[in-house]
């Protein structure tokens, strides 16, 4: 009789004999889907957290920021869930103090466009945040304090500063 192996950790499954049926498969080994790609980003940087909060030695501030990039809402949510044992290491605390900047473009529903810079502070609940829309008032969420606003001028085709009038 004939059947599928298992290999490997993601089990992929590998025909043992060329004539053997799917259904003997499905009976013997249990398929893992491969895992996405949120899923693969996700476990590089929570390798990556416990390696810098660990201590290693080539693992300084700049290069975990490096490696967080523009994750910044799912490295704080890692440190908040999963690295709370380490709150009182320095290393932890000095993640905490470093704002972190990312700009986000915003497309409001009346037709503005944004390029609005905002900051966070790692291992802190962030709360919600929001940018309003100079032309109607809409808010829109931001994940930190926006701290820098600028506006798509159609007419000029240049970026022109507003006031970073975030609400909470």
């Amino acid at each position: 009789m004939s059947f599928w192996h298992c290999k490997g950790r993601n089990r992929i499954a590998v025909p043992n004999v060329v004539d053997s049926s799917p259904h003997d498969f499905m009976t013997r080994c249990a398929v893992i889907a491969p895992r996405s790609i949120e899923r693969a980003n996700e476990s590089r940087v929570l390798r990556s957290m416990q390696e810098y909060l660990d201590g290693e030695q080539s693992c300084n501030r700049s290069w975990i920021l490096g490696v967080i990039g523009a994750d910044i809402p799912l490295a704080n949510r890692l440190l908040l869930t999963r690295f709370a044992r380490y709150r009182q290491a320095q290393r932890f605390r000095d993640l905490q103090a470093t704002p972190i900047r990312q700009t986000l473009q915003i497309n409001c529903e009346c037709g503005e466009h944004y390029a609005v810079e905002f900051q966070i502070f790692l291992g802190v609940s962030a709360g919600l945040h929001f940018f309003l829309c100079s032309q109607c008032q809409r808010r829109q969420t931001t994940s930190g304090e926006v701290v820098n606003a600028s506006r798509w001028d159609e007419l000029s085709g240049k970026w022109t500063r507003v006031a970073a009038n975030s609400a909470r």
